[in-house]
């Protein structure tokens, strides 16, 4: 649980001083303040850690402290995670970021590029976007420098930012991923100080669904860069509000109620989630206050933690209320992701209820049941988004995206049913050493097959494989030549340049990306009066047809880069605005000087 609370602190904090700068600097702040901004966290905490550890504690010997795992296994999934990026990247030629560069991720960066602009996350920014993990890699692309670089490094710059952003993201879900397993099992292995090593394998298979295909494959498969954010305070907020029912405390809560804030800030339909753990929490604490404290009324440091909660949460449901017109024209939108099932959210769900029906005890019992409050409540939330276009002949793009963040939030459900398996083969004494080798044979059979479920479910390989064949998609000779021509300054377009599109060497891609480099300002937010939204757009739908390149050079004056021998006198003879730009004098940045080679 203190990986969660540490999380929730980290970015809330990181996120209300980004809030205060946009307020009082609303403009692009100079490199030392980004770096001021992610060293000041650690040393608030670094202090808070040092005061707490001069106030008296209990003896070890009366202490029963239960842990999530042992802190040598979160140091093994941190290594193991970090290694598998850093093998990735020795393995990419360009700079090794191509893995993430592939959907929406060109998108994000201009998000990120906003946000620079303003000076950090706004309300009228979330108001428009959930932003906050967008906000956290604005503030580290800042960090990074992005002072006088060339348009095309400043983009690898922002690139390198998004990436950082989502591997601390990623090693934060697999951590989560153990930590939420651990609440689940706590009275299950029993309050000990060390963890079974039997059970420390499964949590550490359980922490690589942080990396499987289902979570991490689709997010850059996707680029959905902000979705991984929310995998990872939606898992927070499940472990919090876990170790809220099984043992209720202020500050766990007014932590339940910070990692809301998060989750709205980062996919707003998620907001079910947190929502269900403190409807839960509220049910618990209202039948443990009844059923110890024979009506003697709470504390007041207990009615400010659950006012505080009761407060946001109402305050969240009227802002969703207000903005409900703007909110389902959102939701209604058309979009694409890979087709998932519904199938596997609802056999998480029957393996939830069954983790409930098997619980040792009925304080774990209630503790299982949040998990199962949970899938209740995407499920509801599924049920309400795909009413919204009930003729559609499939489901929209936030229906198809909200049934993947939900079911990924539960995808830990069914190491439960694992590990109670196990514990029960153990302590069945009349098998003698036999208990132990079919425990090892159901963490080993259990663990792996509910791996290669998620992975099936997804349709998309292991990303740890890149580890040993490198990212191919897109293209690095994509990227490369992006670099290139943009560092030479202008606007420009790609065409007919690569064909082996199968390889990842892909026009429109490219050109997706060009666009963001067309910045005019040397922090590279976006110039006044002009958008690229248009000519990205172009780049996606554009079907290599002379006609269609001539229109968007008539509406974008810029300079041709291609392969094509025939290309330039197709397009004197075709293309008038290309005819009269060619006689513009050279010196002239924008405009098209001929076909590039």
């Amino acid at each position: 649980m203190s990986w969660a609370a540490g999380a929730v602190l980290e970015v809330t904090f990181l996120m209300a001083e980004s809030f205060v700068q946009a307020l009082l600097w609303p403009h692009p702040h100079l490199q030392y303040v980004d770096v001021a901004t992610l060293v000041l966290p650690l040393i608030v905490s670094g202090a808070a850690w040092l005061l707490l550890w001069k106030v008296p504690r209990p003896s070890r010997s009366s202490s029963r402290e239960r842990l999530s795992a042992q802190p040598w296994l979160a140091l093994l999934v941190v290594v193991l995670v970090e290694g598998m990026f850093e093998a990735i990247n020795l393995h990419g030629q360009y700079f090794g970021l191509t893995w993430m560069m592939a959907g929406d991720a060109r998108n994000h960066v201009a998000s990120d590029r906003t946000i620079v602009q303003v000076g950090g996350l706004t309300l009228k920014g979330l108001k428009a976007y959930p932003e906050i993990a967008n906000a956290v890699a604005a503030v580290i692309s800042g960090a990074g420098g992005r002072a006088n670089l060339a348009r095309g490094l400043l983009m690898i710059r922002d690139i390198q930012a998004m990436v950082a952003t989502t591997i601390l993201f990623t090693v934060g879900s697999a951590l989560l991923f153990v930590s939420v397993l651990s609440e689940a099992l706590h009275r299950a292995v029993g309050e000990v100080r060390r963890v079974p090593l039997l059970i420390v394998g499964v949590l550490g298979a359980c922490a690589s669904l942080g990396v499987n295909s289902y979570v991490l494959g689709l997010v850059s498969r996707g680029g959905f860069f902000p979705a991984i954010g929310a995998i990872c305070f939606v898992l927070a907020t499940l472990a919090l509000g876990m170790r809220l029912v099984g043992k209720y405390h202020d500050v766990t809560l007014v932590l339940l109620t910070l990692s809301m804030f998060l989750v709205v800030g980062t996919w707003t339909i998620l907001v079910v989630v947190p929502a269900a753990c403190l409807l839960v929490t509220y049910a618990s604490l209202a039948w443990r206050w009844r059923k110890r404290s024979g009506g003697l009324p709470m504390s007041w440091s207990t009615w400010c933690a659950v006012a505080f909660s009761l407060v946001s949460l109402l305050g969240i449901a009227v802002v969703l209320v207000e903005n409900r017109v703007r909110f389902v024209e959102v939701i209604r939108s058309p979009g694409s992701i890979i087709s998932l099932s519904s199938s596997y959210l609802i056999w998480l769900g029957v393996a939830a209820v069954v983790a409930v029906i098997i619980a040792p005890t009925p304080q774990q019992r209630l503790v299982r049941l949040v998990p199962v409050a949970t899938v209740l409540a995407c499920g509801v939330a599924l049920w309400w988004i795909h009413s919204l276009m009930p003729t559609a002949p499939t489901w929209p793009y936030y229906a198809s995206k909200m049934l993947w963040l939900s079911t990924a939030a539960v995808l830990w459900v069914p190491f439960v049913l694992v590990t109670d398996v196990m514990t029960y083969l153990t302590r069945w004494r009349r098998l003698g050493m036999a208990r132990h080798v079919g425990a090892a044979v159901v963490a080993v059979v259990g663990s792996w097959s509910l791996l290669w479920v998620a992975n099936y479910e997804a349709g998309w390989p292991f990303i740890m494989e890149w580890a040993y064949v490198g990212s191919t998609y897109p293209s690095p000779q994509v990227l490369n030549l992006v670099v290139h021509q943009a560092n030479q300054g202008g606007r420009f377009v790609i065409y007919k340049y690569f064909r082996n599109v199968s390889l990842g060497l892909n026009d429109r891609l490219g050109n997706f990306w060009a666009a963001l480099t067309w910045d005019f300002q040397p922090n590279g937010v976006p110039y006044d009066g002009w958008s690229t939204s248009s000519f990205a757009y172009w780049a996606t739908v554009e079907d290599n047809s002379v006609a269609s390149l001539c229109q968007e050079l008539t509406r974008t004056p810029m300079r041709v880069v291609t392969r094509s021998t025939t290309l330039k006198s197709q397009l004197l003879a075709t293309c008038p605005a290309y005819r009269v730009q060619q006689g513009r004098p050279a010196t002239t940045k924008g405009l098209i000087m001929g076909a590039g080679r």
